[in-house]
């Protein structure tokens, strides 16, 4: 009977409650087919008055139980703003929003949940605010770091998947004196082993020149991954030393900067010009290509001993490139291209002369003890070029250029030492060096190697000749060694200027490894270095007056 009484009363209390709450006539109450405003349920016009979450079953068991709250509810929408869903929090009228667990974003640090009133947009506090109507918050972010300059590159969310064609994008350089916003260009991916890593290389080409950074006006620009090397800097280390080499026309100059793509963080690259034929960089751009051109060295040209061409799908044999089955070696042409020349006639006979040329170069350094072929190098190539090469390689303990990234060319409009030689360079790629092993991912191995290793026919022939060994002495005595000490000098403060970019790129990048691995890494950087300067002091160190 209390029971019956009790259940009554709780009804009748519902009555009163929906007539007053919806607005609704009075009828069998607690059906749920009772008309409430426009004809709705008392459990509909209940639940859409108050954020009501639960079934009609659950409604009733609420109402039974009296649980059913006479305040009206508020939804509060959360938008993290990372990628992630928005989510929601039910709120009574006048009471408080809870404050949610912090959202994560790569790259970024978490400021607040921004409230936009129509007026001005402020952090909520949620100590304070009280909620009286459906609102959105969204999380507002700051970059990580600005210990470095900052790269946005925006495709609209378009995919950047082909080394071919470029994906439109704008610009944006920040957090630096010489600051653009919306340069208008295309982005593609470059490289070829490295690009089959998560973390990309692109190449960027702008619409119009462009002086990043105070250089050179140019079009195109590299952004390096450099995924093998957590130090971030072993790119940064062999630029700034060849940069200390009067033997090599063109370094590029590298810059490190932090990258993000469609407001996502890419992580720590290094920008630098892209090696081509460029005024500012290798200054052997012809005007034009002349059918009264005829012999070899009529003409400019840029190659690379580069096995890797043969994973480019783009590349094509003996047109793009060719190989050379006495050495083993593949050889690409850089510039000029097919379609810069007059026919296909003149281009087929400076093909063939090309490739003779290279063959009879390599037959003089496979012997250069012969007097003739010693005679031929020194006529024929521009030798402080090759031995300041060969001396950044030891330094860096580079063994790629046994088969891969080893450049070359040929000029004859230059006015200094290039002019009519065979020149060697300019350096690149140094992203897996240090003579560490060779695994394919992340270094992992901090062995300092006291190794002195040639790792190509041009740099041994260099080592066979007593007069060509002697100028790696005299150069390294004259230009390496004070290049390395005073880069030394500088190391710790190049690497404190990276910190914190390294570990928020290491956050993103490296989480199946080691958290130390790319500090580890920068501090064997550092000893290795250390270590090899000792190394060919003792070797090459010569006295002077």
């Amino acid at each position: 009977m209390k029971k019956r009484f009790l259940f009554l009363m709780c009804v009748i209390f519902f009555a009163i409650f929906v007539m007053s709450a919806c607005e609704a006539k009075p009828g069998p109450v607690g059906a749920t087919g009772a008309d409430g405003p426009e004809g709705k349920s008392a459990y509909q016009a209940y639940k859409e008055k108050y954020n009501y979450e639960g079934t009609e079953q659950e409604w009733l068991q609420d109402l039974i139980n009296g649980e059913l709250s006479t305040l009206p509810e508020h939804l509060v929408t959360f938008d993290p703003n990372n990628g992630e869903l928005a989510f929601t929090q039910s709120i009574k009228d006048g009471e408080k929003a809870k404050r949610p667990s912090l959202p994560i974003r790569d790259g970024y640090t978490f400021q607040g949940w921004m409230y936009d009133d129509g007026i001005a947009e402020e952090i909520w506090n949620f100590g304070g605010g009280s909620i009286t109507e459906d609102i959105t918050l969204i999380a507002k972010w700051d970059y990580a770091t600005y210990e470095l300059p900052i790269i946005n590159i925006n495709t609209d969310d378009a995919e950047i998947d082909s080394k071919e064609n470029y994906t439109d994008m704008t610009f944006s350089l920040e957090n630096c004196e010489s600051e653009f916003f919306d340069l208008s260009g295309g982005i593609r991916l470059r490289g070829n082993s490295t690009s089959k890593y998560g973390k990309k290389p692109y190449r960027i080409k702008f619409d119009s020149k462009q002086p990043l950074f105070g250089l050179k006006k140019a079009k195109s620009w590299v952004l390096l991954a450099e995924y093998l090397d957590p130090s971030a800097l072993h790119n940064y280390t062999a630029f700034s030393l060849a940069s200390q080499m009067p033997g090599l026309g063109f370094t590029p100059t590298p810059y490190k900067v932090n990258v993000y793509l469609n407001g996502v963080y890419a992580g720590l690259y290094t920008l630098c010009e892209q090696v081509q034929e460029n005024e500012g960089r290798m200054d052997i751009e012809l005007d034009e290509i002349t059918e009264d051109m005829v012999d070899l060295k009529d003409f400019n040209f840029f190659i690379a001993m580069d096995w890797s061409v043969t994973e480019d799908p783009t590349a094509i044999l003996d047109e793009t490139y060719f190989y050379l089955e006495e050495y083993d070696q593949y050889f690409e042409l850089k510039y000029p291209e097919k379609s810069q020349f007059v026919s296909q006639q003149q281009f087929d006979s400076f093909w063939a002369q090309l490739k003779a040329y290279v063959k009879e170069m390599m037959q003089a350094f496979e012997n250069p003890d012969v007097e003739a072929n010693k005679e031929k190098i020194q006529n024929e190539v521009n030798l402080n070029s090759l031995v300041d090469y060969l001396i950044i390689d030891q330094i860096m303990g580079e063994q790629d250029h046994a088969w891969k990234s080893f450049n070359m060319y040929y000029t004859n409009t230059s006015s200094d030492q290039e002019n009519g030689k065979l020149n060697f360079g300019p350096i690149w790629d140094y992203d897996w060096c240090l003579y560490t092993p060779w695994t394919g991912s992340p270094n992992e191995d901090y062995t300092v190697s006291d190794e002195i290793a040639y790792s190509n026919i041009f740099f041994t022939a260099v080592a066979d000749v007593p007069e060509f060994y002697e100028m790696v002495k005299e150069r390294y005595t004259l230009y390496a060694s004070p290049a390395l000490e005073a880069y030394l000098e500088q190391f710790d403060e190049i690497a404190s200027s990276v910190t914190e970019s390294v570990a928020i790129n290491a956050a993103k990048w490296y989480t199946s490894f080691d958290p130390d691995l790319s500090q580890d890494n920068i501090d064997f950087l550092k000893e290795y270095l250390e270590n090899r300067k000792a190394v060919l002091d003792d070797a090459w160190l010569v006295a002077t007056d």
